[in-house]
């Protein structure tokens, strides 16, 4: 018999007069290198640094806006900001993707999007493993 595991608790829903943003930061895995670095968000101008991962916020209901990035090499990059509109009692999803490269800004929005810059990073492998190919097949 198996022991009764508890039951995942219940958020609590947002005072009268606030909503919730539920904001959902991640990257992609070729971007190892973000597992050590946490991202930052700034919430009309109040600074922290979180976890990857899912973080609700309540908020007073108006238009709030947020940004998402990270600090490599002293710097803040992957950058995204998104003003959104909070309207009491609801559930606002907001989604932040860090670009594949540090160099570009991230993608924000209220759909989960796609990592910036993917493409071209799938290009450079795929031409990296073409060049191993003609390297091996010449030899």
């Amino acid at each position: 018999m198996y022991p009764q595991q508890p039951y995942p608790q219940q958020p609590m829903p947002p005072q009268p007069g606030f909503g919730r943003v539920l904001l959902d930061t991640s990257f992609s895995p070729l971007n190892w290198f973000l597992f050590f670095i946490k991202p930052t968000v700034v919430i009309n101008g109040q600074p922290r640094q979180v976890e990857w991962g899912q973080m609700p916020v309540d908020l007073p209901a108006g238009q709030h806006t947020i940004e998402v990035g990270f600090q490599y090499m002293g710097k803040p990059r992957g950058l995204a900001r998104v003003t959104i509109p909070v309207h009491p009692g609801q559930v606002q999803p907001v989604f932040y993707r860090a670009p594949a490269y540090i160099f570009i800004g991230g993608a924000m929005g209220p759909t989960r999007p796609a990592t910036p810059g993917a493409i071209v990073n799938y290009v450079v492998i795929g031409v990296a493993v073409l060049m191993m190919l003609m390297f091996v097949l010449l030899l």
